[in-house]
C-alpha cells in the first residue's frame, strides 16, 4: 500500500510541475501584452494646445511653372499629402516644366531628412485661389489651414497648397476654409 501511495505523490509533483509551468508561461503572456498595450502611444489622448509653427513657402505657381498634384484620385474634393521622402516627391508633385534631357528636374531640392511637404489640393466650384495659410503644430501633428476665396464665377477649379515643414511631425491634417 505504502508503494502505491509513493506512485501517487509521485504524479501530484508532476501534475503540480505542469500547473506551475502553464501557470508561469500565462503570467508572462499576460504581461507581455499590458507591457506591449500599454507602451503604445495614443495619439488621440493629446493633450498640447496647438501652436503657431513655422513652414516655408514652396513650389508656389506664377507665370512662370504651375505646380499641382499627379497620381492622386480627380474626384475627392480634399485630397491631403505628406510627403517625406524623395520618390515619394517625384511620384505626387507635379510641375509644368517639362524636363528635356530626363536627368535633370523641375522640382526644388529638398533634404527629406530635415523637411516634409504638407501638400493638398481642394477642388472648388469656383475660380479660387490661395489668398492665405497658417500651420499650428501640437503632438507631432500639423494642422494647415487655408484660406481661398476669388471670384464668384463659377468654374470647376483646382486650389493647391504646399507647404515645408520639419521632419519632426508625423501625421498632417488640412483645413480648407472658404469665402464662398
Amino acid at each position: 500500500m505504502d508503494m502505491h501511495c509513493d506512485h501517487l505523490n509521485k504524479f501530484k509533483h508532476i501534475k503540480n510541475s505542469r500547473m506551475m509551468k502553464f501557470f508561469l508561461v500565462s503570467v508572462l503572456i499576460i504581461c507581455s501584452g499590458i507591457i506591449y498595450f500599454g507602451c503604445k502611444k495614443d495619439s488621440s489622448s493629446c493633450t498640447e494646445t496647438p501652436a503657431p509653427s513655422t513652414y516655408e513657402k514652396i513650389l508656389v505657381n506664377d507665370l512662370k511653372v504651375e505646380y499641382g498634384l499627379k497620381n492622386v484620385s480627380n474626384t475627392d474634393t480634399l485630397v491631403k499629402l505628406t510627403i517625406k521622402s524623395e520618390t515619394d516627391y517625384k511620384k505626387y508633385i507635379a510641375s509644368s516644366i517639362p524636363t528635356y534631357d530626363n536627368k535633370s528636374d523641375s522640382l526644388p531640392a529638398i533634404d527629406f531628412s530635415k523637411k516634409s511637404i504638407i501638400a493638398g489640393r481642394h477642388t472648388s466650384k469656383y475660380a479660387d485661389f490661395v489668398k492665405s495659410m497658417s500651420i499650428e503644430k501640437a503632438c507631432d501633428k500639423y494642422t494647415l489651414t487655408v484660406h481661398t476665396g476669388g471670384s464668384s464665377r463659377v468654374q470647376k477649379t483646382f486650389v493647391y497648397c504646399f507647404a515645408l515643414v520639419d521632419a519632426t511631425g508625423t501625421d498632417a491634417e488640412i483645413k480648407i476654409v472658404s469665402e464662398h
